[in-house]
Formats: structure tokens, sequence, C-alpha cells
């Protein structure tokens, strides 16, 4: 095995041919048709799975999903709140799977304690606005992904004007307050926000619509409090401390500072991306007004009611 350094000579990468396959449809004349279209390439390929031709970046979908569910997919915008840990690994997981457009919102810059675990943070991208960065690395899988880009915070005024164009929403956060105004806006336009959150080894996922039981105040009591006493408790979105549900219970106490491993938010970024997906085809969600807890130090995954 080879190692390359610094200033060493790189493998040479290998000249890919424009694909020449029957049924698929090249990413070169994707690029050259989104061009022509202002920007937008859904249109032209939307248009080439009507005609029964995949896109050659998306080719390895098929089978996984039906032709009518990727441009389902294509058609959808989702609401990334947070770019971080879990937001990172989220817009990429999803611009890889087609979907068309994307609302990326995120207020803060990378710094050097982002490395151990944020997928855009390098240590190029130190100091520079994570909306921005991730902005840059999606427009680099091929250009084919529609981004508005929000480099300040979601508040409870902004919230609505953010999320509006989104069809579905990602609480990717870590902090009570925006994740509060990020649901209530998901609520107010009637679509799915799906609830993601980490510590140290182990994460939680869960679904929460319009028109289900569950609301975030029961994943987060303490949310149900003033902002200043909110402040108080030192909530975080990684502190696991749904009182309503066995083995998560009050003793699991929110730290100022939880520490968090690098594949705790990737995996749960993971489950909360395919959760995604499986709502924008149309499918049942798996985890409406459920909550999915995954221990990585132990390999155990539980799913509570809530």
């Amino acid at each position: 095995m080879k190692f390359f350094r610094h200033g060493s000579s790189s493998p040479q990468s290998a000249k890919t041919p424009v694909s020449m396959q029957p049924g698929v449809i090249s990413l070169k004349s994707l690029q050259e048709q989104a061009r022509q279209n202002h920007g937008d390439a859904t249109a032209p390929m939307i248009r080439a799975l009507e005609k029964g031709l995949w896109p050659e970046h998306l080719r390895a979908n098929a089978g996984a999903v039906t032709a009518d569910e990727q441009i389902r997919l294509l058609r959808s915008c989702v609401g990334i709140v947070g770019l971080g840990g879990l937001g990172g690994h989220i817009a990429t997981l999803l611009a890889r799977s087609g979907v068309g457009s994307m609302v990326l919102c995120d207020p803060d810059s990378f710094e050097p304690s982002n490395l151990n675990r944020q997928a855009f943070c390098t240590a190029k991208t130190l100091g520079w606005k994570k909306a921005q960065i991730a902005a840059r690395f999606l427009e680099s899988l091929g250009g084919l992904v529609n981004l508005k880009v929000i480099d300040q915070a979601l508040t409870a005024k902004n919230a609505l004007e953010i999320l509006r164009p989104a069809s579905i929403v990602l609480d990717a956060l870590d902090s009570p307050g925006p994740r509060l105004d990020a649901w209530q806006a998901a609520m107010t336009l009637k679509i799915p926000f799906i609830h993601g959150g980490i510590s140290g080894w182990s994460g939680q996922v869960a679904t929460l619509t319009h028109d289900g039981k569950a609301q975030i105040t029961d994943i987060y009591p303490q949310l149900k409090a003033a902002p200043e006493e909110q402040a108080g408790h030192g909530i975080t979105p990684q502190a696991l401390v749904s009182t309503k549900n066995k083995g998560m219970g009050a003793s699991q106490q929110p730290k100022p500072s939880p520490s968090v491993l690098a594949p705790a938010p990737a995996t749960i970024a993971a489950i909360q991306a395919t959760e995604a997906i499986r709502i924008l085809i149309g499918s049942q969600p798996a985890y409406k007004d459920k909550l999915l807890y995954w221990d990585g130090k132990s390999g155990s995954m539980k799913i509570f009611s809530l």
C-alpha cells in the first residue's frame, strides 16, 4: 500500500468517458442543460426520467427507488437547520440521493473543535461560514442541486420565511431556542420535522408532524419553560432527557459541553436522512410520534413511543 503525503506525487485520476450506456443521460449533458436553464438542473433530470433515462450520477439509485420516486425527490426541498456534526452529513447524503433543492441555515463559522466530527470542517475551512462552505461542497458534487443559503440564525421572527420553501425540516441544531422556533414553524407550515440529537457515543431521532400526537416538548420538557429558565437548565440537543421513556429518564441530565465521538453524528444523520427520503417518496415515516435511541457503545437501538 502506498501512502501519499503533501508534496509527493499523487495518484493519476482516470479519465471517465461520457456515459454511453442505454437508459442513462450523462452528467455532462445535464450540466449543460442546467446552464441553459438558468442553473436549474431539476427540470432536465425530471424530463429525462419521464423518458426512461436515469441521470448518470443517480443511476445507482435505480432499483432502490423507482423513477417516479426519484422524481419526487428531485421536486422536493429540504430545510436543514444547523450545518455542523449532523447537518453536514445530512446535506451530503440528501444531495447524493438526488434531492432537488435545499435550504441551508447556520450562522456559525468553523473552529478547530469542529474538526473531530463535522463533515465540511477542514483545516482550510476554519473561520469560514458553515452555510457557505456547505453550499460550495454540494455544488462540487455536480452543481445539480438548487441551494438557498442562510448564514444567519433562525429565530421566531424569521423561521417561517426561511423554511417556507421546504417540504420537510431536518433538525441538526445544538441550542434550545432555535430548535423550538424551527419546530413551531414546521408545524405552522404543516410539514414534517425530523429531530436529531447526539451525545458521546449515542443519539436519537424522532419525527414530529402537525397531525401527530407528539411535540418537541415531549422530548425536551424544559422547553415549556420561559426562555430565561431554559437557559438556566443548560439544555442542548445532545441531551437525551425524555422523562416519558424508560431508560432515558431525568438521571441523564444534559451537560453544558457534551462530548461527541465522530460516528455518533454520522450515524444519526444517516437515520434522519433515510427517514426524510422515506417521507419524501411517499412512504410512511418510521419514527412518527416515536423516539429512536441508538447507543453506539453497546451497539443497541431502542424505539420508544412519545
